[in-house]
């Protein structure tokens, strides 16, 4: 079975038209489904929101604000009026915001406003690091944009290094204070006079909400939540798994939402790398806005972040978990909804009662600081660089954009439909390029549910979604579509056996090449002929394979399979044992009838290289075994095919290879004479003799001799 080096190959092809009437299919109709977070998320999102159940509804729209080119926005503050106020990082500034525009106000003596409030008499109140001071700015929405003022120091902490956070409870216009690195909470009256109230024992307290009974203090690095009743009167409500307890916010359902970081590496300030300095102390801007927040420090992939809903008795359950960063801020609004900032994507996600979670906002600067909510969303300051945005749910226009599909080839569309609790308003484009451009085709008309979309076939085709009511959500989207049919090819056909041994490769020079095969069999004739083949199928469709055979100077081809046995395997072993000798040629077709229609099956067809086919033994005559010389002789001869190999053996050793006469096993019929080696020793010998021809039959002959002294 000799596969020669000439090979050729038969293509043919079934060429389908891509706009006739009748559309061939690659394995029917098939159906594009967007359902679930994973895939909705593929597509673009705007005034939208994802929910992590896979729900799109409507989200927010924002508003960027103009303010001056500023590293950080740290910390705002919200007036009864409605009023904003920011205190940035860097140069310890704060700005007011008058409409659509922040102008710089006040100067303090610092680098971080860390915390802001308004007091009952309108009197802005802010902390910075470093050093220990709370200033105060009387008045703050008279003073000329054009005249900013220096703030003055309302309360100085002298033993402290840092202070984290400020609050006020608004029946006693008491303030307090959160510090580190000793971790102390201090309060103060509007004299500014200072008191002890707690030493939790922790390095910082970073957050604390004053309640009915008492104040609640979220702390570092042992990550608790501690009620603290009286001064030096505490317990810890909460202990949770992480570094830091960063915001604390009260829900209307006598609950709190509790922000909790969880860092791999160990800060010597909460989320930090570096420490800030001492007062009294210079210290780089950089320096300075590393220390004391997470959001300043590049995030561990390994670092998580969590957010908890916690009752009165400190039992508290999880609602979300955020892996690879962490959370800098939240808030809730009136619906109890809670808004998380995330302190190194630049989003914003929310958790609903029934904890649904949905990226609100993907802002392009990295880190958003801090948030601010009432009737929902309503503002969020970012750093890297800072920036500061109002949010809104009114007077928007939320549109969601599907992931392009691409079908694979040309396509008719079909129905379209939806799942949704509500109307929308639905239209579709198609094109034959991967990114939408003038030549696609424009947006349709509407597109009415259950409906096939007026779309030009087209390879590609994308969706538009507008919400027409704001109470909507989208759940699945579907559409049915037929792709034209793509034609499978044969790549690679190869009768081969177990013995052929290939050697060499192409040198990669051009003009040359090295496809040799070694001439002796590698194994034995089985009389069976491996026939393999690889295809190249773009449309993965199941394929039905046709072979036949016939020799190579006969024009009718002979099937191997009934046309009732479709064949789907790329291997086939053909019994030879009942084809007479000679050389043949196999025809493989590969065609994709299973899964289309008649009418738009495509085909490919590839004939092999001349095979031959020979399960007959050679033949060994005039054997002769000459004692006196040491030397045998005799003839080998073949029928159809070249001798491959001559052998011997004595007394039932080893097989050892021996040559032609002529020097070189090229023929059917060759001679041979050698000397045994080592010589025959005196006594009875057994000299066997080994002919094999190319297709791996062969003769064995032996004969017996008696070796005697001279």
């Amino acid at each position: 079975m000799n596969l020669s080096v000439l090979r050729y190959t038969m293509v043919s092809a079934v060429w389908l038209a891509l706009f006739m009437p009748t559309m061939a299919r690659a394995g029917g109709e098939h159906i594009w489904e967007l359902a679930g977070h994973d895939e909705f998320a593929r597509g673009e999102l705007v005034q939208t929101m994802l929910s992590d159940k896979g729900e799109i509804r409507p989200g927010l729209a924002n508003e960027k604000i103009d303010i001056d080119a500023v590293g950080l926005i740290w910390s705002v503050a919200k007036a009864e009026d409605g009023t904003l106020y920011l205190g940035t990082a860097y140069d310890g500034k704060i700005y007011r915001v008058d409409g659509n525009r922040a102008h710089l106000i006040a100067t303090t003596d610092s680098l971080v406003v860390t915390d802001m409030l308004i007091d009952s008499e309108g009197t802005l109140l802010a902390s910075t690091i470093p050093g220990s001071t709370v200033w105060r700015i009387s008045h703050p929405e008279k003073i000329d944009v054009k005249v900013p003022v220096k703030a003055t120091p309302h309360v100085t902490l002298a033993a402290e290094e840092m202070i984290w956070t400020i609050a006020l409870d608004a029946k006693t216009q008491t303030l307090y204070m959160g510090t580190g690195p000793e971790g102390k909470i201090w309060s103060a009256g509007k004299d500014g006079k200072a008191h002890l109230l707690l030493d939790t024992e922790e390095k910082h307290v970073l957050d604390i909400l004053p309640t009915d009974d008492g104040i609640l203090a979220g702390t570092s690095p042992g990550a608790l939540l501690l009620k603290v009743t009286a001064p030096g009167v505490s317990f810890a409500l909460a202990d949770f798994d992480g570094t830091e307890v960063k915001s604390i916010a009260a829900l209307s359902t006598n609950q709190l939402a509790v922000a909790v970081n969880e860092f791999v590496h160990p800060r010597t300030t909460p989320g930090s790398a570096s420490k800030a300095p001492a007062p009294g102390q210079t210290a780089s801007a950089t320096d300075t806005a590393k220390a004391g927040t997470s959001s300043s420090t590049k995030t561990s992939s390994k670092d998580h972040s969590y957010v908890y809903r916690v009752d009165a008795t400190g039992a508290f359950e999880q609602v979300l978990e955020q892996k690879g960063t962490h959370i800098t801020d939240i808030a809730v609004d009136k619906n109890d909804t809670i808004f998380a900032a995330l302190g190194n994507e630049g989003k914003i996600v929310s958790i609903t009662k029934d904890r649904s979670v949905s990226e609100v906002a993907d802002l392009a600067e990295r880190e958003v600081m801090c948030l601010l909510a009432d009737r929902t969303l309503s503002f969020a300051a970012t750093g890297d660089a800072g920036a500061a945005y109002r949010f809104s749910d009114t007077h928007i226009q939320p549109v969601y954009l599907t992931p392009v599909l691409d079908s694979k080839a040309v396509s008719h569309f079909g129905k379209l439909s939806w799942m949704a609790s509500g109307p929308l308003r639905v239209t579709g484009r198609s094109g034959n390029t991967i990114t939408p451009t003038d030549n696609w085709t424009d947006w349709s008309t509407p597109i009415r549910r259950g409906t096939a979309p007026s779309l030009a076939p087209g390879r590609y085709v994308q969706f538009r979604i507008e919400w027409l009511d704001a109470t909507t959500s989208l759940l699945q989207f579907e559409l049915f579509y037929t792709p034209g049919n793509r034609r499978a090819v044969i790549t690679h056909f190869t009768p081969d056996t177990p013995f052929t041994d290939t050697r060499g490769a192409s040198t990669g020079e051009a003009g040359t090449s090295e496809r040799t095969i070694r001439l002796r069999p590698s194994d034995a004739n089985s009389k069976d002929l491996s026939l393999n083949w690889s295809v190249d199928n773009p449309d993965k469709d199941k394929l039905r394979y046709r072979l036949y055979y016939k020799p190579v100077d006969v024009s009718l081809w002979l099937p191997i399979f009934k046309e009732d046995e479709p064949f789907t395997s790329t291997y086939y072993s053909f019994k030879t044992d009942t084809v007479p000798e000679g050389l043949y040629h196999f025809r493989l077709i590969a065609d994709d009838s299973i899964e289309n229609p008649e009418g738009s099956v495509l085909s490919d067809e590839m004939v092999s290289v001349p095979v031959t086919i020979d399960n007959h033994p050679p033949k060994i005559a005039e054997l002769k075994v000459i004692p006196a010389k040491n030397l045998v002789t005799g003839k080998a001869s073949d029928s159809w095919s070249p001798i491959a190999a001559v052998d011997y053996a004595v007394d039932g050793g080893n097989w050892m290879p021996v040559a032609a006469s002529d020097g070189m096993l090229d023929s059917p019929t060759e001679s041979f004479s050698f000397p045994i080696v080592p010589a025959l020793s005196n006594g009875g010998h057994v000299v066997a003799v080994r002919v094999m021809d190319r297709n791996g039959n062969y003769a064995v002959s032996e004969r017996h001799v008696e070796v005697s002294e001279k």
